[in-house]
């Protein structure tokens, strides 16, 4: 009787210990618990204008809208080295439509990416990004 509670408290005590160790291992490698919901989450953008692979005449004004969990002084938009002038009004639903243009409008053909940067509330990078093709009126694919 007595080495079968003796078996029965040692089947327990190795449990524990590798419940322990495994949950430990877990965490090392990027696991978490649900009290710490902490993750970062990007800053979600949409209604890009022009719109993602769009080809256009030039590429001077561009909009679109930022979730509202952005910190709203943080939001850059570049391209080639450009910075653009930015115009940032929160909507009724608490997100950002953001409006802006370039200095120099960019007119000569080719493709363009256009780079959207910003942090979350809770300060995670967010970098957004996609192309355009720049395509002049009165060009034709034979020139």
């Amino acid at each position: 009787m007595i080495n079968k509670k003796l078996f029965h408290i040692g089947s327990q005590a190795v449990l524990f210990f590798l419940s322990a160790t495994l949950t430990t291992a877990a965490y090392a490698y990027g696991g978490s618990s649900a009290a710490q919901s902490s993750s970062c989450k990007t800053v979600r953008i949409s209604e890009e204008n022009p719109a993602p692979k769009a080809i256009i005449p030039e590429l001077s004004n561009f909009s679109f809208v930022a979730s509202s969990d952005v910190r709203e002084s943080s939001i850059a938009v570049k391209i080639r080295g450009q910075e653009g002038e930015l115009t940032i009004t929160q909507q009724p639903n608490k997100s950002y439509l953001v409006e802006g243009h370039f200095p120099e409008p960019i007119t000569e053909a080719r493709y363009v990416r256009i780079d959207i940067l910003s942090e979350s509330v809770r300060g995670c990078s967010s970098h957004h990004h996609y192309l355009v093709q720049v395509e002049p009126e009165g060009q034709s694919e034979e020139e």
